[in-house]
């Protein structure tokens, strides 16, 4: 018998508050993080509902394991159009706005004077963005991974999870060619 971890143990008390607040999430472990491959993979990932659902869930495991970590990472450009440059997901023990602070990745403003100020959680961003912040999901769980190995976290059972995370998002014969998109 599997004896779980502190990880996994506030893992589950996340996700079952979240599962409270948001009755109609259906996603299970296996199937949410399969859904965000697959639509990694695409040019043009669709966004709906399933997909809101999948995003929501990855901001509570995140929210677990850079807690645990402790390690920021400065992650890809997730502005629209033009505006790429202004926004980038950001893991950092972030200041909400009742003054409490908290770990998680956030799509936060990278412009000199914001000092990474927190915009949105990743299924709080707006449709147009979400599809962009899906498309660069292997390049943020490579880029992490390797900020939690130079931070020598690599070794711990997050650091291992992260690691695994990075592995199935990382881009395999099976994926679809993205084209001109970029991250």
């Amino acid at each position: 018998m599997k004896v779980a971890t502190p990880l996994e143990k506030s893992y589950w008390v996340l996700s079952s508050r979240f599962q409270q607040r948001h009755p109609r999430h259906y996603c299970t472990l296996d199937t949410f993080i399969d859904l965000l491959v697959a639509r990694s993979r695409v040019v043009d990932p669709r966004v709906d509902q399933e997909l809101d659902d999948a995003l929501a869930r990855l901001d509570v495991m995140l929210a677990a394991l850079a807690a645990d970590l402790g390690v920021e990472y400065v992650g890809p450009e997730v502005g629209l159009g033009a505006g790429r440059h202004v926004y980038r997901l950001v893991v950092r023990e972030h200041v909400s706005l009742n003054g409490r602070q908290d770990w998680s990745v956030r799509v936060c403003t990278a412009l000199p004077c914001a000092g990474w100020r927190a915009e949105w959680t990743l299924h709080g961003a707006s449709r147009l963005r979400k599809g962009v912040i899906v498309s660069c999901l292997p390049e943020f769980f490579a880029g992490y991974a390797q900020a939690v190995a130079a931070a020598g976290r690599d070794g711990t059972n997050s650091g291992v999870r992260l690691a695994g995370l990075a592995q199935r998002f990382a881009p395999g014969p099976s994926s679809t060619a993205r084209g001109s998109q970029e991250c």
